[in-house]
């Protein structure tokens, strides 16, 4: 299923968020909108949203199916985020999944790549994250401290 989201949803969505700024500052980088400005390291960042929502959707006991149904995106957009590194995640999606997970939308998008982050801190723990989390079939101790961590990190005000 794919939903058209235009740009007064999305204004709507971070009016309903409190903190338009960062979420109407994504819009600016969604190319549907306009020009898309230089952004952070797509790649990297690409990496570690594709891992982090893998090991939520593992460490939460989803499959696939049921995190693009309850995210209400399509199947194929969350397998090319899991798997595809060189995928740009989809606006609407960054915010859907972000809903399923509980965490703040803004910060997310910052994880994805589609926004730039305020400080140096969602970068820097974005890239310990990467570097510590391996794709396995069940999550270690590691994986899951580390998820844990990160996951902290997403929800604190700093």
């Amino acid at each position: 299923m794919s939903t058209h989201m235009t740009k007064e949803w999305c204004l709507r969505m971070a009016e309903l968020e409190g903190d338009a700024s960062i979420a109407a500052g994504a819009l600016a980088l969604d190319p549907v909108f306009e020009e898309a400005p230089d952004v952070t390291d797509t790649d990297e960042a690409n990496v570690a949203f594709g891992r982090f929502v893998r090991l939520m959707r593992r460490s939460q006991k989803m499959s696939r199916e049921k995190l693009a149904e309850d995210a209400d995106i399509d199947i194929k957009e969350l397998i090319e985020i899991e798997d595809d590194v060189r995928h740009k995640p989809d606006v609407r999606s960054v915010y859907q999944i972000s809903g399923v997970f509980k965490l703040p939308s803004a910060k997310l998008m910052q994880v994805a790549g589609l926004a730039k982050a305020r400080n140096d801190n969602i970068e820097r723990h974005m890239e310990r994250f990467a570097a510590r989390s391996d794709p396995m079939a069940d999550l270690t101790d590691e994986e899951r401290a580390a998820l844990e961590d990160f996951v902290a990190r997403l929800s604190s005000d700093n």
